[in-house]
């Protein structure tokens, strides 16, 4: 089964696997909804899951069928190798980048014929549960102890000299004892940019680049930010973007 929301990568992947006739394609699906009744009719053994579907994660789907079945291998595609690939190397499930190439194709499929029981379904989503909670948060030092956050809550970091004022989507904010270079390491690759010397934000927030003005808008469920951008970085920041919608 192909679980893929991109019309194109699903074609591209279909037109791969058919250079492999012990497989047999049984269902396709683009949403997380969609995936688990196609999964709970069809029951295959070996699944192609996109990290990311819309609003949801392939991770969403693999939790509705945990306790279904142990007899499965999955294999991530994703467009853009950022923090989560760390997680999923670590649970023993392999990954594919996006555009498919067809050697890593062939190099995953002979891994899934070899290893195909080497580990229990199950293990292996618990194995990624905890490796993504691992990856999806940060110890941060501040004045009088320190800081526990999730990543994905984090708004935009701004520099302060040697330290980092860490702005959160529900409103509040963290000085850490950290400088924002050592900072822009540990948070996730692909998930934050590094707009400036003093800024870095989460482009899961981003809603809108205005040029005239020269500012970002990042937008969370309550509020709206405005962030000052240079032309250089407006430009950095499109070409980012574009790469990923191609790559996609």
């Amino acid at each position: 089964m192909i679980v893929e929301d991109n019309h194109d990568a699903l074609r591209l992947l279909q037109k791969h696997l058919e250079k492999y006739p012990e497989i047999e394609l049984s269902a396709t699906a683009g949403t997380v909804d969609q995936a688990t009744l196609a999964f709970l009719k069809h029951r295959p053994s070996l699944i192609f899951l996109d990290v990311e579907l819309g609003d949801h994660t392939g991770f969403e789907f693999l939790e509705n069928i945990r306790e279904i079945t142990d007899d499965l291998t999955v294999i991530f595609t994703t467009a853009y190798d950022h923090y989560a690939m760390e997680a999923i190397k670590h649970s023993a499930f392999d990954y594919l980048l996006k555009p498919i190439d067809p050697a890593e194709l062939a190099v995953s499929l002979e891994k899934y014929r070899k290893q195909r029981f080497a580990e229990t379904f199950r293990e292996k989503v618990d194995y990624l549960h905890r490796n993504l909670d691992e990856t999806h948060h940060l110890k941060l030092t501040v004045k009088h102890g320190f800081i526990w956050l999730n990543t994905s809550d984090i708004l935009y970091c701004q520099a302060e000299w040697n330290y980092t004022q860490i702005f959160m989507c529900d409103g509040s904010h963290h000085m850490v004892t950290l400088n924002i270079g050592k900072l822009e390491n540990q948070l996730p690759a692909g998930t934050f940019l590094r707009a400036n010397r003093s800024l870095i934000i989460n482009l899961k927030y981003l809603k809108q680049v205005d040029k005239d003005k020269g500012i970002c808008i990042l937008k969370n469920r309550k509020n709206e930010i405005a962030l000052k951008l240079s032309t250089l970085t407006i430009r950095k920041l499109e070409k980012l973007l574009e790469k990923r919608i191609s790559a996609q």
